[in-house]
């Protein structure tokens, strides 16, 4: 092969990497918005990257040991986040990185399977995991070493939201939602009215303290359920055409959105769940749904191209 053949084919081979480079990230499995809203923390198959908030172009990537990636969640003070994931049926690992620095401070493997979901507490001082091993185990943020552990799943637990200052409730593979004490695991309520695995649960934001908290989940059963956990009453449910993968809350709790396996966004009224509206989505699956803090904006992720859209075309 002469040199002005091999310059040729460097030439294309750089212009093939660059132009991949710049490429709107495709398979999320888990993303965060930073604390101003401008960028994005992403897990894919291409690891862990920062993008672009209004472009979805990556920025930077961080060089990850975990295989799978499936959450992304910031401190409260906004100066750190966890990415946590694992290989199945071998190893659930939890990263904390430094922000903006995008140092790694610590790696932890922490259960026998991937994590699937982790949460900060308030005061910053542990994370909660929900793992494929069927256990939540409560962890110190300085040692990563388990504390307390929850036992009361028969299956991998895929979805985890802290519900007040010392509660968590968590749902999986065993349809089940479970109400649980943070502090020393400690059950408090089972709620199984699903019939099929759940998928994601979430609280409801904007709510005041004159009536019982509500969350959201999303189940194989094409439904999404609100209830009010503390009392164990399911207050109403929506049916949808397609298997609800993620649900996420509007930040004054008035509307809800479901991301589907057939790639529809759909919106949800949270006070009248007859009422449903397809507003949009993504080729593929979505498995990734987050509304920025303002309200305005909502991103999409999946097996397809990621995108943003505003909030004020589905209203």
């Amino acid at each position: 092969m002469n040199r002005g053949i091999r310059l040729l084919l460097a030439l294309l081979v750089g212009i093939s990497a660059a132009a991949a480079a710049e490429e709107v990230p495709a398979h999320v499995t888990a993303a965060a918005f930073t604390p101003d809203g401008q960028q994005l923390v992403i897990g894919s198959q291409n690891g862990l990257q920062i993008i672009d908030g209004p472009t979805l172009l990556p920025t930077r990537m961080l060089t990850t040991n975990l295989v799978h990636i499936h959450d992304v969640q910031f401190s409260p003070d906004g100066r750190s986040f966890v990415a946590a994931g694992g290989e199945p049926s071998e190893q659930g690992r939890l990263e904390h990185w430094s922000w903006p620095e995008g140092k790694r401070i610590l790696s932890a493997d922490v259960h026998t399977d991937v994590i699937y979901r982790i949460t900060w507490s308030a005061d910053q001082s542990r994370w909660t995991t929900a793992g494929g091993d069927g256990r939540c185990h409560v962890v110190d943020v300085h040692t990563g070493m388990p504390g307390v552990t929850f036992s009361g799943h028969s299956r991998a637990v895929l979805a985890l939201q802290a519900f007040g200052q010392d509660t968590n409730i968590s749902a999986g593979l065993d349809h089940t939602l479970q109400l649980w004490r943070i502090s020393d695991a400690h059950h408090l309520r089972t709620l199984n009215q699903h019939t099929g695995a759940v998928n994601d649960v979430v609280v409801r934001p904007g709510q005041n303290s004159d009536r019982p908290i509500e969350v959201a989940s999303a189940s194989e059963d094409r439904t999404v359920r609100i209830w009010q956990p503390e009392i164990g009453r399911l207050v109403r449910f929506a049916r949808l055409p397609s298997i609800p993968r993620c649900v996420a809350w509007s930040p004054d709790g008035r509307w809800l959105f479901a991301g589907c396996d057939d790639g529809r966004l759909r919106q949800i009224d949270p006070e009248d769940t007859s009422s449903i509206v397809e507003v949009g989505g993504i080729v593929g699956r979505i498995q990734v749904l987050l509304v920025t803090s303002d309200g305005r904006q909502l991103f999409i992720g999946g097996s397809g191209p990621c995108r943003t859209m505003s909030v004020s075309r589905v209203e």
